[in-house]
């Protein structure tokens, strides 16, 4: 994952992704972070309400941030490239 240093912390946390500045785990589990209570936007439950959740993500780098995404509902489309997509098919 790619993360600024000042949220460098979540990585220590288990954060492998965001999805709207909401991080998650390689299972898709939210981690909490110290600013979730100031940002400004939909939050996860909603989120996982909406019919269509699509993720656009590429590159073997973002695979597990893909993977934690499917896995924990915050996507339920994605817009990948060929490799990242046999990846997850073959290992689900």
């Amino acid at each position: 994952m790619s993360i600024t240093p000042r949220f460098r912390g979540l990585e220590v946390l288990g954060a492998v992704g965001d999805v709207r500045t909401r991080y998650f785990d390689a299972d898709g589990r939210p981690v909490e972070a110290d600013f979730d209570d100031r940002i400004i936007g939909i939050s996860p439950d909603q989120l996982r309400a909406v019919e269509r959740r699509i993720g656009v993500a590429g590159g073997k780098s973002k695979i597990a941030a893909i993977r934690g995404a499917v896995r924990g509902g915050w996507i339920n489309i994605l817009i990948t490239d060929i490799e990242v997509a046999r990846t997850l098919l073959n290992y689900g």
